[in-house]
């Protein structure tokens, strides 16, 4: 049962994460506005995804967003890749598979030469208990405050979501290992919306592997 100070946690947990998005959406703005990276090479990835979570709000786009935010800046492009589309096709890098639970799918059509047979699965319920750990101990409140947040707010499902793919991504498809920090950290922050997330979030030896294996990277513009 929740403390009358848990409800009062909760909702300035609640109004910090509407000012949070607020300032993620005025640096997403910001960061268009200054100065690009200038990517040496760039790598093109064809991604298909699938998301089977019932009644759930969550978009597959918002989730692709994410991903692009966080992958672009190091030089790897994504097509996204319709599943009808890509159920004829003979190429493509990864197909997603977003479930509640996170079991093996049937969403993928087993094709000889497809290599989306190299099926990258994201479970909900995985993300949703990463976000609800994180955020009791960073702003002090039960879990239970914190999955009312998580349920309640579908902007900070699907940031999380495309923070869980990009890091799965990153291993699956670009054969990174887990970093000590940052987007390929082993116990990476599951509740980006709540932490301003913007940009690259890649820490220097996986960008330097990335680089490595791909010949992508970056450079300030001059």
């Amino acid at each position: 049962m929740e403390t009358v100070e848990d409800i009062m946690k909760f909702r300035n947990l609640a109004v910090a994460s509407v000012a949070a998005l607020a300032v993620l959406g005025a640096a997403t703005v910001a960061a268009a506005q200054e100065p690009a990276m200038q990517v040496h090479q760039r790598k093109l990835l064809r991604v298909a995804m699938s998301v089977a979570i019932g009644q759930s709000p969550v978009e597959a786009a918002a989730i692709a967003r994410v991903v692009d935010q966080l992958w672009s800046p190091e030089g790897v492009d994504i097509e996204w890749v319709s599943e009808t589309q890509a159920a004829a096709e003979d190429r493509l890098d990864a197909w997603v598979v977003i479930e509640r639970n996170g079991s093996e799918s049937s969403h993928v059509p087993a094709r000889e030469h497809n290599v989306g047979r190299r099926v990258v699965v994201v479970s909900m319920d995985e993300v949703m208990a990463r976000f609800e750990q994180t955020m009791s101990v960073q702003q002090q409140v039960s879990r239970e405050s914190a999955r009312h947040l998580m349920f309640g707010n579908a902007h900070l499902i699907e940031r999380s979501l495309g923070y869980a793919l990009a890091h799965k991504l990153g291993h699956v498809v670009m054969g990174l290992p887990h970093a000590t920090t940052g987007l390929m950290s082993a116990d990476y922050n599951p509740a980006p919306g709540l932490t301003s997330l913007h940009g690259s979030d890649l820490d220097a030896e996986s960008r330097r592997l990335l680089q490595k294996r791909f010949g992508v990277g970056c450079i300030a513009a001059r």
